[in-house]
């Protein structure tokens, strides 16, 4: 005898007694879930190939150096890259440290902060505990322009913002993200799994119970819809109220909608304006 499937806070005895409208939500989760499953195999494979493959620390024929000052950074493996700051700084940076200079390990990243720099911090991948992306896109007269903030939060609370004026920070950005969650997500699937309430910043999520957002929790079965896009995470109910939550605001935001199976693409994270 096959166990009842549970499926937004119902049982049924299989596919077919479930209802056409129900039946066919049901299927496309699967099917999510499916995709899911491989994007993240094809994650942790990457994963892999970034932590083995950097044998000698080079691009094409060019040597990536330590940079002076990263010399007691010696247990993360080589160096994979070197982000310098080519931006022009406006002010000095108070708070969140805002490094000019960051290095990509195999098993981490380093930078200095600080009053001229002079504090080296090495944060191995397991250190980091969130990502959070601030993305906006706007135009002008002169053209398209996408703004960029990811901020990194440890597991002791410190931060730090890698933002445009970076060498390839989103290039560099992606790396980092496919690199961590592969590590973090079959941990909290478990957990959602088994039951446990997950939480992203404003949002959390609970296999049984549902979605949580802007403070009133929501079941599956009173859900129409839930996407990403435009920067937004958002939530239509069966009776077409709606609610939303930024992605800037989401920590490991890619994670959430993995888990529950929502589908989006990289430019989905991007909120779009206007100058």
């Amino acid at each position: 005898m096959t166990e009842p499937i549970h499926y937004k806070g119902a049982d049924y005895e299989s596919i077919d007694s479930m209802p056409p409208n129900i039946r066919a939500a049901y299927e496309q989760s699967q099917r999510n879930r499916a995709r899911n499953r491989q994007d993240l195999e094809q994650a942790q494979q990457h994963a892999e190939q970034d932590q083995q493959q950097a044998q000698p620390a080079w691009h094409g024929s060019k040597k990536v150096s330590v940079p002076a000052g990263f010399e007691p950074v010696t247990e993360m493996g080589q160096v994979v890259a070197v982000l310098k700051y080519t931006g022009v700084r406006l002010w000095p940076n108070v708070g969140t440290p805002m490094p000019d200079l960051v290095v990509r390990y195999r098993d981490g990243f380093a930078f200095r902060s600080g009053l001229a720099g002079r504090d080296l911090h090495a944060w191995r991948w397991e250190d980091v505990a969130a990502i959070q992306s601030d993305l906006h896109s706007w135009h002008d007269k002169t053209g398209s322009y996408v703004d960029r903030e990811f901020t990194l939060t440890k597991s002791s609370g410190d931060k730090v913002v890698l933002g445009d004026g970076l060498e390839n920070v989103a290039e560099e950005a992606s790396v980092i993200k496919r690199t961590v969650f592969a590590r973090m997500e079959p941990a909290l699937t478990q957990r959602y799994q088994a039951g446990e309430a997950l939480t992203f910043g404003p949002v959390t999520v609970h296999h049984q119970n549902g979605l949580t957002l802007d403070g009133k929790t929501f079941a599956w079965n009173a859900i129409g819809e839930v996407e990403l896009n435009d920067g937004r995470l958002k939530v239509t109910l069966s009776d077409g109220q709606k609610h939303q939550a930024p992605v800037s605001a989401i920590p490991n935001v890619e994670l959430l909608c993995r888990i529950i199976g929502v589908n989006f693409g990289p430019d989905d994270l991007v909120h779009r304006g206007r100058m």
